[in-house]
């Protein structure tokens, strides 16, 4: 568990990521002829390790592609996290425009975190090389974008109509999963992730993730308390969902619009941090510069432990993820918020979105 001064040090690993359900979209399920959430553990090889299955399978030929990863063994009763590179495929002159994605992961998983970055910045690290991590900004820095990623076993995520994703050829991906085996034996990781395709054409925005960090969310042992804070944005913004992430004591996580001409207005509310945990707006609300959102976290902690913010699977964490994407043909930063100030007199805490924010933390715990 992290202490006092080390939430604040948490790694600039988490900035570019989360969640794990991750970059709200318009709508995510699991497709009636669709794999099932590998809910079941295997049972372990001669070698005494439990194998990845899965049974995603690819997408028609040029309809989209799929990447999986190599994956690695994990002991039982470890909390851990690697990075793995993986790479699209074709040339560097292959364009892919991707509007929806699927992902499927082995049993015990905490997270995947799936992530671009120039190729300047993972021009160290070759295909398939597994390094351990708290994120992809560990490899790539500031300049790490997350595109896609989950804490459900099956994932199936779908962009509004008009926004998408492009990939190139050749182009490495960070595969960031977080793992924790709670069972008796020893498993390998795996991971499967469907990239869909539409042609240019379709493509009207490029679309982003945001993250709005709370790291203030102290609760005592055998308690329950609620933390609000609120991030306004510096730019104008069209956001087309949100995404709530917490840990297993995460119970309703509220969100409402703040400033702006929906000041106030209830968004959503998800009662649960693994079920109903995306908010796609029927339309694509304008985020005025200076309007914002606001957002609760309530947790219960049955514990006998303080909870408090970190990246291990037995902390917590408080994160409204989004997707966004710029209304013109400026081009517009990336739109993190960290909360590191607890609540004032008006019980909100809050937070700047800015890349100089992001860099003032520190690197480590």
């Amino acid at each position: 568990m992290f202490s006092m001064h080390s939430r604040h040090s948490f790694g600039r690993s988490l900035v570019a990521c989360f969640c794990l359900t991750l970059a709200a979209c318009s709508s995510s399920s699991s497709k009636s002829d669709g794999p099932t959430s590998p809910d079941e553990e295997g049972k372990p090889g001669p070698d005494g390790v439990v194998p990845a299955t899965l049974d995603l399978k690819a997408p028609a030929e040029g309809e989209g592609f799929q990447l999986s990863t190599n994956g690695t063994v994990i002991d039982a009763g470890v909390d851990t996290e690697f990075c793995e590179i993986v790479q699209v495929p074709g040339d560097p002159g292959t364009e892919y425009y991707v509007s929806e994605t699927e992902i499927q992961m082995t049993k015990f998983s905490h997270h995947l975190i799936v992530s671009s970055a120039d190729e300047t910045s993972l021009a160290n690290y070759d295909v398939g090389s597994i390094t351990p991590c708290f994120g992809a900004q560990e490899l790539a820095g500031l300049g790490s974008e997350m595109v896609g990623g989950s804490q459900l076993g099956y994932y199936d995520r779908k962009l509004p109509q008009g926004v998408g994703m492009k990939f190139t050829g050749g182009q490495k991906l960070i595969f960031d999963y977080h793992y924790f085996n709670t069972s008796e034996n020893k498993i390998h990781t795996g991971h499967r992730m469907n990239f869909h395709t539409v042609d240019k054409s379709a493509i009207e925005h490029i679309g982003h993730s945001m993250a709005f960090l709370n790291l203030t969310i102290d609760t005592p042992a055998n308690d329950s308390k609620k933390f609000q804070a609120e991030c306004t944005f510096a730019d104008d913004v069209m956001v087309g969902g949100l995404t709530r992430h917490t840990h297993q004591w995460g119970r309703d996580f509220t969100a409402w619009f703040e400033g702006g001409h929906h000041d106030g207005e209830h968004i959503w509310t998800s009662p649960a941090y693994e079920t109903e945990t995306d908010h796609g707006f029927a339309e694509p609300v304008l985020m005025k510069k200076g309007s914002g959102f606001k957002f609760e976290c309530d947790y219960e902690n049955d514990t006998t432990r303080d909870l408090r913010f970190g990246l291990k699977a037995t902390d917590e964490m408080c994160i409204l993820f989004g997707l966004w994407w710029e209304p013109s043909a400026a081009a517009v930063p990336p739109q993190v918020c960290v909360i590191q100030t607890p609540a004032g007199d008006d019980g909100i805490a809050h937070g700047t979105i800015g890349i100089a924010n992001i860099a003032s933390i520190p690197t480590g715990q």
